[in-house]
């Protein structure tokens, strides 16, 4: 067999191989690509690849996702949820709180310390209807001494207001560093990602929850607003600027008991 055969011979025999039918192709996506990012992500515009100016933010617990994915949503008031890439793309996976809690809706950037490694570019995701900024709500713990209001509703608190404290008024979460221009003086300052504040911890009334009567207090887990053990006495002081950790109940004075 001379040359030219043998080659035919070879194609022949490679063509048997084949499998008949449509050819199938199918475009493999790029994690950094425009607009490809999988449910329970949220795209923003950034600058850690070659290959374009993208990235995609993990959802988080309290917020969801929605079919969009330039927007993140935070679950409404009185519901949250624990999930990471929540796939859900509306509030399906966010749930009532328990009873005696509340819920602080909290505003924070993708490139907040901890969440993000790269910069976002507020422009970039500007033009695709979004921002660098996203939200969730998270459901936290009445303090001691403090019950959900008696019709069982869940409070809401946002945390872009301010509560007065010795006559003057606290910001419950500093969320003017998001603003772009103080962002980035920020992100020069630290050279790498800005670690982001969250919210202060609430007290007493601030938090929505109301106060067990004169006398009761509720701690921890408990369900319902209980009298002080005997030998102690509810402190009024200490329960106005109660927080979880607070001890509402103090001993008597030596020589004296609670009735």
């Amino acid at each position: 067999m001379d040359n030219i055969g043998f080659i035919l011979l070879l194609v022949w025999l490679s063509v048997q191989g084949c499998v008949s039918g449509p050819i199938t192709r199918a475009l493999l996506t790029h994690r950094h690509s425009h607009n490809d990012c999988e449910e329970g992500y949220m795209w923003f515009g950034c600058d850690n690849s070659a290959l374009s100016n993208n990235c995609c933010f993990h959802s988080q617990p309290g917020m969801y996702v929605t079919g969009f994915q330039y927007i993140s949503t935070p679950c409404p008031a009185g519901t949250s949820h624990n999930l990471y890439g929540q796939i859900s793309l509306n509030a399906d996976e966010c749930k009532t709180c328990s009873s005696n809690h509340y819920t602080i809706k909290e505003y924070y950037r993708v490139d907040c310390h901890g969440f993000m490694s790269d910069q976002c570019y507020a422009t970039d995701t500007a033009e695709h209807g979004g921002d660098c900024k996203w939200y969730r709500r998270l459901c936290h713990r009445c303090p001691n001494g403090y019950t959900s209001p008696s019709d069982g509703t869940i409070s809401d608190v946002d945390a872009n207001t301010a509560v007065t404290r010795n006559g003057a008024q606290v910001k419950i979460q500093d969320i003017s560093i998001y603003d772009t221009s103080n962002w980035l003086v920020l992100w020069q300052q630290h050279s790498t990602q800005v670690p982001c504040p969250g919210p202060i911890e609430l007290q007493g009334t601030e938090t929505g929850c109301v106060a067990c009567p004169a006398g009761k207090t509720r701690d921890g887990s408990a369900n319902s607003c209980s009298d002080c053990p005997k030998g102690k006495y509810e402190d009024p002081v200490r329960k106005a600027t109660a927080t979880t950790s607070t001890e509402i109940c103090r001993t008597c004075p030596v020589g004296k008991s609670s009735p």
